[in-house]
């Protein structure tokens, strides 16, 4: 079941195998393998999926839009009954099957079969758990390495010409294969789609004993009931299909089924797939568009999710459980006078809050002589360190392009942050100047 070509993007693969009977109701059985393929993406957000099976006549084409079919060829007797359905694109490819040769059939009494064996085959049937560990580098292609079973194959046969030529041939392939995974990181770094280059790590779980356990929020149903109400209803729907005008009219009728469905996302910590999903319209801004920079994004989300968001900030904005951590906190005072007088100190729940000279903020360094000297320091060591990088890149003979798209991402970065509040301070220095 694995595909050619496995994005490094999917951290891992869930499979489910479908069988729908001819005489089972297919709209329920593919709802019911709908609701089964959200849960799973709603745990698996990074994984691949694939739905295969005996559909016969059922289909997932109107309930999974995110899915892709690959069987367009017939199964059985001129028939598209097994179907095969995944959510990435050009995974498989679909060939028609050889003609079955047709056996003799076997009537009951040429074979039987122990009732106590077939008990114990089934007893034994224990579910198996197969980890896979890719090694293989990500330029490595299925051309690539059957040029290097070749290679193989001339190395074990002993044939010193073809192996030389398999290994031009394969010298001239790698540098082709690396050069084509080069353009598609050049690709992704325009795109700024970083964390599918360099993943975020993951977090260090923290000691049992510093954990603190708050209350779960919960809503009740004249709450739910009270935010529908304030709907704008000439609002259009999102993904789910749901208007807004259907939750307002029918607010008290919805209010607990939603409630109920509230508390139970929030007890769970999970949010429906659906409900993170959203929609983009491409809006006009002329009258008679003619580029894709003519049009404007517009994100159409759920009103359900919406009405769920506003409950959570209603119940977090009057106690946001946030309190005053004395040990991080810093004073600083700013004193222009000929004759500065020393400082009292400055007391927070018994606490002496520590006085500083200068401090970071929102990654700029403020002193308290209002000038810019610690901040430049503090760029240009970051400047430098990062420039290390680039020079190392350069030893590596990586292109012109790609140093030019890690100087602009990672360098120019932290070189021009804050640049335009450094050109104002120094603006306003020489007017008062003048």
């Amino acid at each position: 079941m694995r595909p050619y070509y496995l994005p490094r993007e999917f951290m891992s693969t869930v499979v489910i195998a479908v069988y729908i009977p001819p005489s089972a109701d297919a709209a329920v059985a593919c709802e019911v393998i709908s609701s089964t393929t959200a849960k799973l993406q709603t745990d698996h957000p990074d994984a691949f999926m694939v739905i295969t099976g005996d559909f016969n006549h059922g289909s997932l084409d109107k309930t999974l839009n995110n899915f892709h079919q690959y069987v367009d060829c017939p199964t059985r007797d001129n028939k598209t009954l097994d179907l095969l359905y995944a959510n990435a694109m050009d995974a498989y490819d679909a060939t028609a099957p050889p003609p079955r040769q047709v056996r003799p059939e076997l009537s009951h009494d040429d074979y039987q079969v122990c009732p106590s064996c077939e008990k114990a085959a089934h007893a034994h049937q224990d579910a198996q758990t197969v980890h896979c560990f890719s090694n293989n580098k990500p330029w490595i292609t299925r051309d690539l390495k059957a040029l290097l079973n070749k290679k193989k194959m001339a190395f074990r046969a002993g044939d010193r010409e073809e192996q030389r030529r398999v290994q031009h041939e394969l010298r001239d392939m790698l540098r082709t294969c690396k050069d084509n995974y080069r353009r598609k990181l050049e690709a992704k770094l325009q795109q700024n789609n970083h964390l599918s280059i360099c993943p975020p790590p993951l977090p260090t779980p923290s000691p049992s004993s510093n954990i603190r356990i708050n209350p779960c929020p919960t809503v009740t149903t004249g709450q739910v009931k009270r935010q529908l109400g304030r709907l704008h209803q000439r609002k259009a729907a999102g993904p789910d299909g749901i208007t807004p005008r259907i939750l307002k009219t029918c607010a008290s009728q919805l209010s607990p089924v939603l409630g109920h469905l509230y508390n139970l996302s929030l007890s769970q910590e999970k949010v429906p797939m659906l409900w993170k999903t959203s929609c983009l319209v491409p809006v006009p801004k002329k009258s008679r568009p003619s580029d894709p920079a003519d049009y404007r994004p517009v994100a159409l989300t759920s009103h359900v999710m919406k009405v769920l968001e506003r409950l959570v900030l209603a119940q977090l904005r009057p106690q946001n459980h946030l309190r005053l951590n004395v040990n991080k906190t810093r004073e600083m005072v700013i004193d222009f006078r000929r004759k500065k007088m020393p400082s009292q100190p400055l007391w927070i729940r018994g606490e002496v809050v520590e006085e500083v000279e200068d401090y970071k903020y929102l990654g700029v360094v403020i002193d308290n002589r209002l000038d810019w000297k610690s901040n430049t320091e503090a760029v240009y060591k970051k400047g430098m360190s990062r420039l290390s990088f680039l020079r190392k890149l350069r030893s590596f003979n990586v292109g012109s392009r790609m140093l030019e798209i890690f100087y602009q991402s990672v360098v120019a970065s932290a070189i021009f942050f804050a640049a335009c509040v450094l050109g104002q301070q120094h603006q306003s220095q020489r007017h008062q100047q003048t």
